[in-house]
């Protein structure tokens, strides 16, 4: 009698763990990514300010996805934050979020970003 599975069934469970093991290994997701973090800033301040420095906290997020997409990615961005008329620096709380359909972060960001606005010389 052969069996419900016939001949060689060790032959086939290896087989089946093989496929499923490359299966795996081909649509799995790959290691996560760490990337900076680039606060976008829109507008100018006032007349006779500018810009100084402005930086982000955290200043790298993980992001996961496709291994050939991640390549590609090289940093973050934080939503637009407006500086229209800013005379005097300030900080803002805004999402963290990648330019990539099909990149993402590990986990939902929000980055603490102060912007440095001073006296144009």
């Amino acid at each position: 009698m052969m069996g419900i599975f016939g001949r060689n069934v060790g032959l086939k469970a290896l087989s089946i763990g093989l496929a499923v093991l490359l299966w795996l290994a081909v649509t799995g997701d790959p290691a996560p990514r760490m990337v900076p973090v680039v606060p976008l800033v829109a507008g100018r301040p006032a007349d006779g300010f500018r810009l100084g420095t402005v930086s982000a906290e955290p200043p790298t997020v993980e992001v996961v996805g496709p291994a050939d997409a991640l390549e590609l990615i090289t940093a973050v961005v934080t939503e637009p934050i407006p500086v229209d008329g800013a005379t005097a620096p300030f900080t803002a709380l805004v999402e963290v979020v990648t330019e990539s359909s099909v990149v993402e972060l590990s986990t939902p960001v929000r980055a603490r970003v102060v912007i440095d606005v001073v006296p144009a010389e």
